[in-house]
Parts: C-alpha cells; sequence; structure tokens
C-alpha cells in the first residue's frame, strides 16, 4: 500500500475515512466523491503528493488546517457539501492550486 498512488472511494456511503490515511505518502490522485463524510482526517496532512482530490458531494462542514500542507494539490473539488465558510488562507498555502471547485454549498 506504500506505493498506491490512485484510490478511489467514491460512491460508498462512507461516514469516516479508513484508518491509516498517512501510510499513503504517494498517493497523488483520491476520489472521495458521493459518500456521506462531514468531515476528513486530521491524516491529509501527511499526503504531501497528492494533485487531485474530489470530496464532491458529501456532508463536509469544515475544512481543517491541514488542508494548508497540501502543497502539491493541483485540483480540488468540493461542491455540494455543506461548508459554511472556507478560508483563503488555506489556498495561499497551496502553489500549485489550478482548479478549485466550492459551488453549491448547503447549510
Amino acid at each position: 500500500m506504500f506505493s498506491l498512488r490512485i484510490l478511489d472511494l467514491s460512491n460508498n456511503c462512507l461516514t469516516s475515512l479508513p484508518e491509516g490515511f498517512d501510510y499513503l505518502v504517494n498517493l497523488t490522485d483520491l476520489n472521495l466523491a458521493n459518500n456521506h463524510l462531514t468531515s476528513l482526517s486530521e491524516d491529509f496532512g501527511s499526503l504531501h503528493k497528492l494533485e487531485y482530490l474530489d470530496d464532491s458531494d458529501n456532508h463536509l462542514e469544515y475544512l481543517s488546517n491541514d488542508f494548508a500542507s497540501l502543497k502539491t494539490i493541483k485540483k480540488m473539488y468540493i461542491s455540494n457539501n455543506k461548508l459554511s465558510r472556507f478560508w483563503i488562507s488555506i489556498v495561499s498555502h497551496m502553489p500549485g492550486i489550478e482548479s478549485l471547485d466550492l459551488s453549491d454549498q448547503r447549510t
């Protein structure tokens, strides 16, 4: 699992992430779309090679400050969640971000 680069956990009705995300140090693409996630593990800070994240169509209410450590992220889709606010300071720590979708937040 240490060499895993692409992980698709979409459409699984997940309410939380499986333990051990901090071991996926080579992960570049992560699809968590269409689950029932309300928050993301603080292990996200260890995904230093992550370039693509799709976390759309969940129930996310906030993003932890650990997102600021995703310095290699290029595309992040977090549409159709329940974010009531988004700290632009998080994105300012992502120098390679090319695409960010925060549309259709429901409160």
